[in-house]
């Protein structure tokens, strides 16, 4: 078994020190809490980015029916009102705060899909809401990000003046609009080319990975499936990864797009099977091939 990376030996020591005792209580509704919040804070690891000790306990208070969402979103806050940030690090900390904060209150409020351009514009503005300037706007420049997975290299994103077109043809192609007629491996085979092929165009200047990550579990939550699951909790940097090797090539070298890391990370979770999800997988290498993932159900 190879070993874990100094990230996912952080999300693991998360789960168990913050929120385990939760995940192991016979009550639904408090373990329900738990899987929530810790889907919710995990997905800041998409970014590279921690919560506070003091959004961690605030999300404990709310577990154990001790405060409400609203007043857990207020005092993280007003926390920050008290408490401005002063260095890179805080700053980092502080947006991790805020939009766990607000991945959660999305979560915990069932809302429904709005499976359309403007609802997902509008869902990153609740996601990013007194985090971002730009939150709900489309970016109006073009964006390359050096990835840890591709050996610094970027992924193509769409031109800017191309995504409000891309977008509309994504949420309006009639195979999207009638997913909700599909189940099992189809499903699974869906939702990978579909998430993919939006985070491809990475409409906004930030946040793609995290407004993906909660339109994808607003539409499994419509079709049925819950967050019952450590999926996004604990390998939430191998699901951007993941996005990322399903959208890069490079025919010089012989590179093709993978999309089966992704489908495998969607295996887990709606399949119930049990793909090794650890990053070195995913790593642009030539002694490294994607078959070589093991099924931990093997």
């Amino acid at each position: 078994m190879s070993e874990s990376t100094p990230q996912e030996k952080r999300n693991e020591k998360f789960k168990m020190e913050d929120f385990g005792e939760y995940f192991r209580q016979n009550n639904p509704e408090t373990k329900s809490r738990a899987y929530i919040w810790a889907a919710a804070i995990g997905l800041q690891a998409t970014d590279g980015l921690r919560t506070s000790n003091v959004l961690r306990q605030t999300a404990r208070q709310h577990i154990e029916h001790l405060i409400t969402m609203e007043e857990a979103k207020q005092y993280i806050r007003k926390y920050y009102e008290d408490n401005p940030a002063t260095t890179p690090e805080k700053n980092k900390e502080q947006e991790a705060d805020k939009v766990a904060c607000n991945i959660a209150e999305i979560l915990f409020s069932e809302q429904e899909v709005d499976f359309s351009t403007d609802g997902y514009m509008n869902l990153h503005r609740q996601i990013f809401d007194g985090v971002y300037e730009h939150a709900g706007k489309l970016r109006n420049c073009d964006l390359f990000k050096k990835e840890w997975v591709l050996e610094k290299e970027t992924v193509v994103y769409l031109h800017w003046e191309e995504i409000r077109i891309a977008l509309d043809s994504n949420f309006d192609f009639k195979e999207n609009i009638n997913y909700q007629k599909r189940r099992g491996r189809e499903l699974v085979e869906w939702i990978s080319h579909f998430t993919a092929a939006i985070w491809h165009i990475h409409p906004f200047n930030e946040g793609n990975t995290r407004t993906t990550a909660v339109l994808t579990i607003l539409i499994m939550r419509s079709l049925g499936y819950d967050l019952s699951t450590d999926v996004f909790a604990d390998h939430s940097w191998y699901y951007r990864n993941a996005l990322v090797r399903a959208n890069y090539m490079d025919l010089d070298r012989n590179i093709h797009v993978h999309p089966e890391y992704l489908i495998r990370f969607y295996s887990n979770w709606i399949l119930g099977e049990r793909w090794d999800l650890r990053n070195r997988y995913l790593l642009l290498h030539p002694t490294l091939n994607w078959l070589s993932q093991p099924n931990l159900a093997d």
